[in-house]
C-alpha cells in the first residue's frame, strides 16, 4: 500500500509576525498561493478583474507531482467528486507509472472545478478603484499580464509559438449512442493523435458527463490582432483534421461552437522578486509554457506550494515584529529561495515544451518513423516523445517534492566552530553537500559570517576572492597577470562529509542508520525542523560527557546506546532512542520529536551547547509544549550550576566511565606520538597541504626555531 501524503495543518502565527498578503490573479498559480500562504498562517486577499470564476479553459491533467501538492493541501476529499481517472496512453499505464511516485496519481479535472474548490479557502474579489495595502504582493496575472512591466519597469511581452489551440467540451449523451464513440466514455483513456503540424488530445471529465477535446494546430490569428482568444469555426477545424482518424470527424460534428487560443510562451531571465521583498511574480506571468507536457497546471501548483513553504519558515516570535530588520531580511531570503527553487525547474519545462512541439508535429518521413519506433520500445530510451515514460526526464518532472526542494536549495549553508576550528557545509547545484574550512585562501578571512544562510557564490569580503559551491576558486582580483598563479591550487580547504541513509550528515564515517533500533523512524518523511537554541557553559566540555544512563557500547562504531530502566509503566508508550557519539554529539529520538545536541569546546574552561529540535508531524501542540517545558526546566538547573555529578556507579553509569576511559586513552596515545617526533605538536584537524607548500612552511619553521634559539642564547634568563 502506498504511503499517504502528509497533509499540512494550518500554522498559527503570532500577530506581530503575520503578513498581510495580496495576490493579483485568481488562476491556478494565484489560488495555489492562496492556499499555501493561508496554511502558513498569513492573512490573504485575492484581487481579480473578473467577478466570478467561469467555465473557461476546459480540462486540466494533474500528474503525480501536482497530485502530491493537492493532497498535501488536504484537497483530495474536496476534489474527488470531480476526478476522472485514466488507464492507458499508448504504452504508458497510468497506474504503473504513478506507482513509481508513491501516494500520487494521474487525474483529469475541469479547470473550473480546481479553481472553485481552491477559492473556498480565501478569495476576495477586487472592485475597481479600491486600494489595499499588504506586506507582500504576489503577481499571478498570467501570460498576457502586465504586472512584470509595471512593477519592474521592463518590457517583456510573451513570445508567439506559431501554434494555437481549440478547446472543445462535448456532452457525452450523444456520444454514447454511437458505437464508435461510446468506448471513449465507457472506457476512459487519455488519447493522443500526432500528425503533421498538429495533434489532438481527448479525455472525459466529471465522471463521464463531459468530453474534452484539445486540438493544437498552426496559428492563423492575424498578427496585428490584439486579442489572444477569438471565436473559432467548427468547419475550419473539420478541414484541418481531414484525413485523420474518422472518429475525430464524428466528434467535431457534435460541436456547435468553439474558441481558439493563441499559444505563447514566456520565461523571465531577470529577478522575479523586488529587492525590497514587497513583490514577487509567479505562474504563467514569468514562465508560461506550451501545453505539450501537460504541466502548466502542475507548475502553477508547485509555485504556490514552494512559496507557501518558504514563507512558513519565517520567524515567529512574540518579541519580533514583521517590520524589524531581522524579519525583513528573512523575508527577502525566503523569496530568494523561492526563485532559486523555481527558476531552473520551470526553465526546463518551458524548453522541453518547445522540443515537444517539434516532436509531436513532425511530417511523415524518417524522423517521424524514428520517433514512433522509440515510442514502441518496451525498454524506454531517453528522449522519447512521451515524456512521462522518458527515464531521463520523468523522475525529475513527476517525482518532484516541493518540501525537499525548499529544504535543500542549492547555496544553503550552515557554519560551525568546534575547538576554534571554523568550517561550513553547503549544498551545490548538483544537490551534493560539501564541507570546507571557513577560511579564504588569500588572507584567512572567514568566507561565511553567519551561522546559516544562502548564497549563489562564496565571496570573501577582504580582497574579493570568490569561490564556487564546490570550493573551486572562481575569481582572484589582481592575480590575472601573475604568470604562475594556478587557481586549482587555491581551492577552499575541504572537510570530509558523509551522509548516512537516514539523512544525517557526518564529518567522518560514522552513521546512525545501521542501528536496528533506528529503523522504526522515518526522519526525512515524518520530522521537520522546529527550533534551535544554544547556551554558554563555564566548564570544560568533558565535564558534560555522557549522561548517567546505563548503556551498551559499540566501540568500533564510535557510539554508545542508552537504555533507560526503572521507568514508570505508563512511560512505555513513549518510545525513545538515545545515542551518544564520541566525543561531542548525542541524538535523542522519540515518537514526538528528535533532537541533536553538540557540546562544543571553546577553551579549557568554557564550552557551548547547541541543540537542534525536530518535531514529528503527528505531535500535538500540547505534547510538544510539554516536552519543551521539561527541556527548558532541566536546562535551567544545568545552566545555573545546581546539578553536579558525584561518584559514578560502576554498573549503572557505564556511559560516563567509558567516556572517561576513552578520553584518557586517546590523550595518552596522542602525547606518545608527539614524543616519538621529538616533542613536536601534532594537530590532526589541520588540513593536509600540498608538498610544495609543506616544504615552504618547513623552511620557515626551521628559520623561526633557529631565531628563537639564538635569542635564548643571548638572554640567559630564557634558557
Amino acid at each position: 500500500m502506498a504511503p499517504r501524503i502528509h497533509i499540512k495543518q494550518q500554522q498559527t502565527r503570532c500577530k506581530s509576525c503575520q503578513l498581510d498578503i495580496l495576490i493579483v490573479g485568481a488562476g491556478l498559480a494565484g489560488l495555489g498561493s492562496v492556499i499555501s500562504c493561508a496554511l502558513a498562517g498569513y492573512s490573504v486577499h485575492v484581487l481579480k478583474a473578473a467577478q466570478e470564476i467561469k467555465e473557461v479553459g476546459a480540462g486540466i491533467q494533474v500528474l503525480p507531482n501536482s497530485s502530491r501538492i493537492l493532497q498535501h493541501w488536504g484537497l483530495e476529499k474536496a476534489l474527488t467528486p470531480h476526478i476522472t481517472k485514466g488507464n492507458k496512453i499508448l504504452h504508458l499505464d497510468f497506474h504503473e507509472s504513478e506507482s513509481n511516485y508513491p501516494g500520487t496519481w494521474y487525474r483529469d479535472f475541469h479547470r473550473a472545478d480546481l479553481q472553485r474548490d481552491d477559492s473556498t479557502t480565501a478569495t476576495v474579489v477586487a472592485a475597481d478603484g479600491r486600494q489595499w495595502e499588504g506586506d507582500l504582493v504576489i503577481g499571478a496575472d498570467g501570460v498576457f499580464g502586465r504586472l512584470t512591466e509595471e512593477l519592474f519597469g521592463r518590457s517583456d511581452p510573451p513570445v508567439k509559438t506559431g501554434d494555437l489551440v481549440y478547446r472543445l467540451l462535448l456532452l457525452t449523451e450523444e456520444m454514447r449512442k454511437d458505437p464508435e464513440l461510446a468506448p471513449f466514455v465507457n472506457n476512459p483513456e487519455v488519447k493522443y493523435w500526432l500528425g503533421p503540424d498538429a495533434h489532438a488530445v481527448t479525455y472525459v471529465l466529471r465522471g463521464g458527463d463531459l468530453f474534452n477535446m484539445v486540438l493544437l494546430v498552426p496559428d492563423d490569428i492575424p498578427e496585428d490582432s490584439l486579442a489572444s482568444t477569438i471565436e473559432g469555426n467548427v468547419q475550419e477545424i473539420y478541414a484541418l483534421f481531414e484525413g485523420w482518424d474518422p472518429r475525430i470527424q464524428k466528434l467535431l460534428k457534435l460541436c456547435q461552437s468553439v474558441q481558439k487560443w493563441r499559444l505563447c510562451i514566456r520565461f523571465e531571465e531577470f529577478d522575479w522578486s523586488h529587492p525590497s521583498g514587497l513583490w514577487i511574480m509567479l505562474g504563467d506571468a514569468v514562465h508560461a509554457t506550451l501545453p505539450y507536457l501537460a504541466s502548466g497546471a502542475g507548475m502553477a501548483f508547485e509555485d504556490g506550494a514552494v512559496l507557501g513553504e518558504c514563507l512558513s519558515r519565517l520567524p515567529d516570535h512574540y518579541d519580533l515584529v514583521k517590520t524589524s530588520p531581522e524579519f525583513l531580511k528573512a523575508k527577502r531570503h525566503a523569496l530568494s529561495v523561492f526563485q532559486r527553487c523555481r527558476k531552473e525547474r520551470t526553465k526546463m519545462v518551458v524548453e522541453k515544451g518547445n522540443i515537444q512541439q517539434y516532436l509531436y508535429h513532425l511530417h511523415d518521413g524518417h524522423e517521424q518513423q524514428e520517433r514512433d519506433r522509440k515510442m514502441q520500445i518496451i525498454s524506454t530510451p531517453e528522449g522519447e516523445a512521451l515524456v512521462w515514460r522518458d527515464p531521463g526526464l520523468a523522475p525529475k518532472l513527476l517525482g518532484y517534492d516541493h518540501i525537499a526542494d525548499v529544504s535543500y536549495a542549492s547555496g544553503d549553508f550552515l557554519s560551525f566552530t568546534v575547538a576554534n576550528f571554523s568550517f561550513f557545509l553547503i549544498r551545490d547545484r548538483d544537490g551534493t553537500i560539501n564541507g570546507f574550512h571557513n577560511i579564504c585562501r588569500y588572507r584567512a578571512f572567514p568566507v561565511v559570517q553567519t551561522r546559516s544562510g544562502s548564497t549563489s557564490i562564496l565571496s570573501c569580503k577582504y580582497y574579493g576572492w570568490s569561490y564556487g559551491l564546490k570550493g573551486n576558486l572562481a575569481k582572484a582580483p589582481r592575480f590575472k597577470t601573475v604568470p604562475d598563479f594556478d587557481k586549482s591550487q587555491h581551492r577552499l580547504l575541504p572537510v570530509h562529509v558523509h551522509i548516512d541513509k537516514a539523512g544525517f550528515i557526518w564529518d567522518d564515517f560514522r552513521r546512525i542508520d545501521e542501528q536496528p533500533r533506528m529503523q522504526d523512524f522515518d526522519f526525512a518523511g515524518e520530522y521537520t525542523f522546529d527550533h534551535y537554541w544554544e547556551m554558554d557553559l563555564d566548564a570544560n566540555w568533558k565535564g558534560r560527557g555522557v549522561g548517567s544512563s546505563s548503556v551498551s557500547v559499540e566501540p568500533t562504531a564510535g557510539y554508545m546506546e542508552h537504555h533507560i530502566f526503572n521507568k514508570e509503566q505508563i512511560d512505555a508508550q513513549f518510545k525513545r532512542v538515545i545515542t551518544y557519539f564520541f566525543p561531542t554529539t548525542s541524538i535523542t529520538v522519540t515518537d514526538k520529536f528528535f533532537s541533536i545536541q553538540h557540546i562544543i569546546p571553546v577553551s579549557a574552561t568554557k564550552s557551548k551547547i547547541e541543540n537542534e529540535v525536530y518535531r514529528h508531524q503527528d505531535a500535538t501542540d500540547k505534547e510538544f509544549d510539554d516536552i519543551n517545558e521539561l527541556c527548558v526546566g532541566a536546562q535551567g538547573n544545568l545552566g545555573a550550576g545546581v546539578f553536579v555529578n558525584g561518584k559514578l556507579h560502576p554498573d549503572k553509569e557505564k556511559g560516563p566511565l567509558h567516556f572517561q576511559k576513552n578520553v584518557k586513552e586517546m590523550l595518552m596515545e596522542h602525547r606518545k606520538k608527539e614524543e616519538q617526533q621529538g616533542g613536536r605538536e601534532i594537530w590532526p584537524a589541520l588540513p593536509k597541504l600540498s608538498e610544495q607548500m609543506t616544504e615552504k612552511l618547513a623552511d620557515e619553521e626551521r628559520f623561526c626555531s633557529q631565531l628563537e634559539a639564538a635569542t635564548c642564547l643571548n638572554r640567559p634568563e630564557l634558557i
